[in-house]
Formats: C-alpha cells, structure tokens, sequence
C-alpha cells in the first residue's frame, strides 16, 4: 500500500504522517517514508532511494541487483560478487 499526502502549507501534512508511522510501528508495521520538496530541483528518484536505503536489501539476482544499482551504487559494494554488467 502506498499513498500521497499533499495539500496547503502548514496545515498538519507532517504532524499526521509522523503520528501514523508512530502507530504503525507501535503496531509491529514495517513502514518506510520519503519526503520531497520543489525546492530540492530536478530529484524525481530521491523519495525512492531514500525508501531504499531504509529498508534491508533483500537478496536479488544480478539482473535486478543492477537496476536497483542504478539508483543506489553502494549496494554493489555490499555484495561479494558483482553482477557482470551493469546498464
């Protein structure tokens, strides 16, 4: 499941969202959270590799080891045997 939250500044956008993930993890929920904002420029993938990067690498094939590589580099490192080839 995954939603977006938007809508005016300063009317409670983060205090909600920070009081779920508080829930959720009190109710045992993995959960994981990104923010995004215009001023940060041209970042379209920055919410996906903050997700990413808070979650545990789960084992992959080379193939998609190296898509996700694309975004996040490091993982290459974290593993013994690097795939082949990269895209």
């Amino acid at each position: 499941m995954s939603a977006m939250l938007c809508g005016e500044a300063g009317i409670g956008k983060t205090r909600l969202v920070e009081d779920l993930l508080q829930w959720t993890a009190r109710q045992g929920i993995t959960s994981a959270n990104a923010r995004c904002y215009a001023a940060e420029g041209d970042l379209a993938y920055a919410p996906v590799t903050t997700w990413l990067r808070a979650l545990p690498t789960l084992p992959l094939e080379d193939v998609w080891l190296a898509e996700v590589a694309r975004l996040l580099p490091e993982v290459l490192a974290q593993r013994q045997t690097c795939p082949n080839r990269l895209h």
